[in-house]
């Protein structure tokens, strides 16, 4: 892969243009004097194969490219609704970990979402100690079950004033056993 004019070569490079990530993208194959060790089925393979890796790394590219725009419509989604959206998971004896939570985490809890993506005791640890230990259960039970986890649990807000917040969550098994739940909380205090 180059960046610049095809043109500055001397001979007629075979081209393949890509456009990802924004950017003109040409991967040039050229044809190499032969010489008598050299025959044409080598130098066929040879051109295909670097054809071959130039698709790869367009196919690559691209795929990124659609993730980060699936990610930026994810995010303006999830700051249009309520409370805050998240997605985590979770194996018995194990901590939770989140896959993602929304910006929702910042108004509510005064956390920053890449902090509790990183480290999920922090949101955890607003639930009273009494608490813990029966949301767990509660939400372990659901995923063995299959069926929704609606409940109302008692945490701190980003002032520290306990608040009662509605969670509605769904979980579903990953291929690695592990289980994977999505769902939405809201202020429920008022209710």
């Amino acid at each position: 892969a180059f960046w610049g004019d095809p043109n500055a070569f001397n001979s007629n490079p075979s081209l393949v243009e890509a456009k990802p990530l924004g950017a003109n993208w040409q991967v040039a194959v050229l044809p190499a004097p032969a010489s008598a060790a050299v025959t044409g089925p080598t130098m066929i393979l040879g051109t295909l194969i670097s054809i071959m890796v130039a698709v790869l790394i367009w196919l690559l590219l691209r795929s990124r490219q659609r993730h980060m725009a699936l990610s930026r419509t994810l995010t303006s989604l999830s700051r249009q609704a309520p409370g805050l959206a998240f997605q985590f998971t979770a194996a018995k004896g194990q901590p939770l970990h989140f896959n993602f939570i929304s910006d929702g985490a910042r108004d509510l809890f005064g956390l920053e979402p890449t902090d509790v993506m990183e480290d999920a005791g922090l949101v955890w640890s607003r639930i009273p100690p009494n608490s813990q230990k029966q949301a767990r259960a509660e939400l372990l039970e659901s995923a063995e079950e299959q069926r929704p986890w609606h409940t109302r649990l008692l945490l701190r807000d980003a002032q520290g004033v306990q608040r009662w917040y509605a969670v509605n969550a769904m979980a579903e098994r990953s291929r690695s056993g592990e289980y994977v739940w999505t769902g939405f909380l809201t202020d429920a205090t008022s209710e």
